[in-house]
């Protein structure tokens, strides 16, 4: 018999299915023009330099390859054979460094898939595995909707998730991206259930899942800080209790990172459990906006910096302090410029410009904000203001999802303002959204970092929407949940966590 307070399963079959199909055809919409789809022959160089027993090493970027392992496989896949100690050459080691730009998480998973099904059908299947994967997480945001909004409130937001075609765009791409819309959701989710339960092992799975996020993409290592923040704001009658969880939380999430922080030390000589490219992208980020700097947008640019430098790559250790370096030096000689950078980047993460599947030629024929900066010196206000046309007919497809975005803002708004009295309450609800906006406001903010984030929202628009449909329903105009621990009351209801 199923409980009122949950869903038909076959609703739920349903909406796993609905969310697969549609994220399928997205993907197949937008190949070619994939998030990031630059990076993808990296991940997959990666991949096979693992498989190669080489290790997480990549070719020099100052000299020609010594081995093209990309074009191997697909000889090798001709032949009917897989990248293996046995079937590649012995390598020099100095025409090899170690690959310090992203997180090896996404690499293994590209390793894993090829040793499956080979390179002809390594993206096509790592893709469908990645769009199921998000299409399961419609169940967990439905857990944690329930939880903080009700049954009503949970069915809109799922659905509305299955729908929603900028996560569908991001899971299907060719870059660790893919992953952390689900990642998000179920971090989010776990992070709720330790709130409701108060035990201590409930923040630590959290804290695991987030150490694995964090193996896949470097953007939430901070997170646990933040979210142990709001944990003991919302947790008043217990907040000894949310400062353990909480950095039980961290302490897991560095043990699953410690196999990294040791290969780093390893392979650098630093301990250190992030990359070596967040200099770059900070200087980089600078020339998001025109700059006194005349620094560039592009990342060859950087490359060519670090190679004049005499580093290999913007990824050398050395490179990354010394870009590193440079954004200090500009953040002490110039702070207004920053402050008004993260000004001018905010409506970029409070009213994304979403991508969602659909290939606008006109921009990728060098009609981008990007590329009327480069020719001209224009920022995207001063285009918007210029030659409003341009700018419509290269983004009039994102400009679409920029109506969706604004609602969804209004829709956040509104919710805080019905919960003004609950500070807390709507905090938690939109802890990885505010995260997001805040700790990247100084960095390269776009809509491709708000994607993974933006299902707190829906859960907003479900709450709503429930709301107007029965505004009697006092369990869900105030959050309110019983929250239980082995069978005895841990505490009220939400509103005596969250209040």
């Amino acid at each position: 018999m199923v409980r009122a307070t949950d869903m038909n399963p076959r609703n739920k079959i349903l909406l796993v299915i609905v969310a697969f199909v549609v994220r399928v055809l997205v993907g197949w919409a937008a190949t070619g023009h994939g998030e990031m789809e630059g990076l993808a022959h990296r991940y997959e160089q990666d991949a096979y330099a693992i498989l190669a027993g080489y290790g997480f090493v990549r070719p020099v970027e100052s000299a020609p390859p010594e081995v093209d392992l990309i074009g191997l496989a697909k000889m090798l896949d001709h032949e009917g054979r897989r990248i293996s100690p046995e079937s590649v050459p012995t390598i020099t080691p100095d025409r090899w460094r170690p690959s310090g730009m992203h997180p090896p998480g996404y690499a293994y998973y590209l390793a894993a898939v090829y040793t499956l099904v080979g390179n002809h059908a390594l993206f096509p299947v790592a893709r469908l595995l990645q769009a199921l994967v998000d299409a399961l997480a419609c169940l967990v945001l439905f857990s944690a909707s329930r939880q903080l909004a009700g049954l009503r409130a949970a069915r809109i937001a799922v659905w509305a998730y299955a729908f929603f075609l900028p996560a569908a765009y991001i899971a299907t791409s060719r870059v660790a991206d893919a992953f952390m819309p689900a990642a998000s959701i179920c971090v989010f989710a776990l992070w709720v259930r330790a709130l409701f339960s108060g035990r201590i092992w409930d923040f630590a799975i959290a804290g695991v899942l987030l150490g694995i996020a964090s193996l896949l993409r470097p953007n939430f290592f901070i997170y646990p800080i933040f979210l142990g923040v709001v944990a003991i704001g919302a947790m008043r009658h217990a907040r000894l209790r949310a400062l353990a969880g909480s950095a039980f939380l961290g302490v897991a999430m560095l043990v699953v990172l410690l196999p990294w922080a040791l290969h780093n030390c390893e392979v650098y000589g630093e301990f250190k459990f992030t990359t070596n490219g967040g200099g770059a992208a900070l200087v980089q980020a600078v020339a998001q906006f025109p700059n006194p700097y005349n620094l560039s947008d592009l990342d060859e640019a950087y490359t060519k910096i670090a190679q004049a430098a005499g580093f290999d790559g913007i990824d050398d250790p050395a490179a990354d302090r010394m870009f590193k370096k440079r954004y200090l030096e500009i953040a002490r000689e110039n702070p207004g410029l920053l402050v008004k950078q993260a000004l001018l980047r905010s409506p970029q993460g409070l009213v994304p410009l979403y991508r969602w599947g659909y290939t606008n030629m006109y921009y990728y024929a060098g009609h981008s904000f990007y590329d009327y900066m480069r020719k001209e010196g224009l920022s995207a206000y001063q285009l918007l203001a210029r030659r409003p046309l341009e700018v419509i007919r290269a983004y009039w497809d994102r400009l679409l999802f920029g109506i969706i975005s604004f609602a969804l803002l209004l829709t956040s708004v509104t919710v805080a303002y019905l919960e003004r009295r609950r500070p807390w309450a709507v905090l938690v609800l939109f802890a990885p959204w505010m995260y997001m906006l805040v700790s990247h406001a100084l960095i390269n903010l776009g809509a491709r970092l708000m994607v993974p984030v933006a299902f707190c929202q829906l859960i907003a628009l479900g709450y709503l929407l429930a709301r107007r449909m029965d505004p009697t329903n006092v369990e869900l105009a105030s959050f309110e949940r019983t929250v239980r621990t082995k069978g005895r009351p841990h505490g009220e209801h939400l509103l005596s966590i969250v209040s």
